[in-house]
């Protein structure tokens, strides 16, 4: 996965419009079966070759109206079909995808063909997005959660999260929020999954380094705040390489006391991301501990926020 300006501009020269992202999956479409670059657009999906000089066929350039269901695989995190209308003569109106980064390629999808059903129609469409058993389960034996523990899945990772923390609805939605709540303990947790960026990108946005990032966060968390002082602001190992990931991890931990609440919050960055390995993406784990659970658990907060970002790793790997 990648929004490297170079190649974009490098794609939109062959499909002759705007590009947003780019993904190196293997397609199966009636009796082709390979591996190719799908490039999402301003106003369609273009399949192309390898190098990026040219289209799979002349008709593996289609528009987001074309697309009448998107349908995910219930048994894996990688497969999803693109089922087509009957507006061209395709080989099939069916397009099973496999992408590793399955989450993120299907929200861009989804932002452009909204977008673009605006721009045709005047209206707000809902996206057709279902799920559905495509393939069959792996026979990998999966890594097992803590006793105690749940696997969590969020915007394409997955992490343990303790039995006693329950999803929480926002004013948005209710569920996939990322929110979660220990209603006896009054301990909440909250997880964010920042943008897939370039290192250029992040460069150019000064946070180059996982220390520029803890900054904003430091600001950002204490900015309503009187009083407080910082217990610990500092780098650590990620352990636990559950699903054989071959990015690179780097973790930093951030622990701010305040007047009613301590906060802990661990900040990842996944970098070296394949198969460009040109890229990184954030993600933090904050959890809220009310002054009196802290005092008396102190430790035991410590290990379990650090045990929840340890196991922090991308669904898309067989793995777990």
């Amino acid at each position: 996965m990648s929004t490297d300006r170079q190649i974009l501009t490098a794609i939109a020269s062959t499909t002759r419009q705007k590009m947003r992202f780019f993904e190196i999956v293997q397609i199966i479409w009636g009796p082709d079966k390979k591996k190719c670059v799908l490039a999402v657009g301003q106003h369609s999906i273009s399949l192309l070759r390898q190098d990026l000089t040219d289209l799979v066929n002349p008709l593996s350039k289609f528009e987001y109206s074309c697309i009448v269901k998107v349908v995910k695989d219930k048994d894996s995190d990688e497969h999803f079909l693109l089922a087509l209308d009957d507006s061209q003569s395709w080989k099939s109106d069916r397009i099973l995808v496999k992408s590793e980064n399955r989450e993120l390629l299907l929200q861009h999808v989804q932002s452009c063909w909204q977008t673009h059903m605006m721009y045709k129609v005047s209206r707000t469409m809902m996206f057709p997005l279902s799920n559905f058993a495509l393939t069959k389960p792996l026979s990998v034996p999966h890594v097992a959660p803590f006793f105690g523990y749940t696997w969590e899945k969020y915007r394409g990772y997955k992490f343990m999260r303790s039995d006693t923390f329950t999803s929480q609805p926002n004013m948005i939605q209710t569920r996939d929020t990322g929110e979660y709540a220990d209603k006896k303990t009054g301990i909440a947790l909250k997880v964010q999954v920042h943008d897939v960026m370039t290192f250029d990108q992040l460069r150019a946005a000064k946070r180059e380094h996982i220390r520029w990032v803890a900054v904003e966060y430091k600001a950002k968390l204490v900015q309503d705040e009187h009083q407080f002082y910082v217990l610990r602001s500092g780098q650590r190992p990620k352990r636990m390489n559950l699903c054989g990931d071959g990015a690179a991890w780097v973790a930093w931990e951030l622990i701010v006391r305040t007047r009613d609440y301590t906060i802990i919050c661990q900040l990842l960055r996944r970098e070296f991301i394949p198969p460009l390995c040109d890229c990184a993406q954030d993600i933090s784990l904050i959890f809220k501990c009310p002054a009196e659970q802290w005092s008396q658990y102190e430790i035991q907060l410590m290990l379990e926020a650090q045990l929840v970002a340890d196991s922090v790793c991308p669904t898309s790997t067989p793995g777990v």
